[in-house]
């Protein structure tokens, strides 16, 4: 979704959470997690789009992907991903644990 989120509300139950954030032009995204042992453990992503949806199922293995980038950045002192972004998501996953022990209630991010 990038950069621009603003506020993240996060409502968690014993097998899920689900964080809804809020873009500063009115976007919203949400990210359901199922806790382990609590149905699918696939990883996708449903993305709604203006004139359609798509279901995206990643299908590989995360883990020789993370090492290969990890070793390029060892090597070139560059990270895969922007610091910005790096910082947001940081915030949106601090905001939803924050959101999460309130009860579910509004998080602003402030970056």
């Amino acid at each position: 979704m990038g950069r621009g989120c603003k506020a993240v509300r996060c409502v968690s139950t014993e097998g899920s959470d689900l964080a809804v954030g809020t873009w500063s032009d009115g976007r919203l995204g949400s990210m359901r997690g199922l806790h382990r042992g609590w149905g699918k453990s696939d990883y996708g992503a449903m993305v709604l789009c203006e004139k359609s949806f798509r279901y995206l199922k990643y299908t590989g293995d995360f883990y020789p992907n993370l090492v290969r980038e990890m070793v390029k950045f060892f090597k070139s002192k560059q990270p895969p991903v922007a610091i910005e972004d790096t910082l947001e998501i940081c915030a949106f996953i601090d905001a939803a644990w924050q959101s999460s022990k309130q009860k579910g209630a509004e998080v602003k991010l402030d970056l």
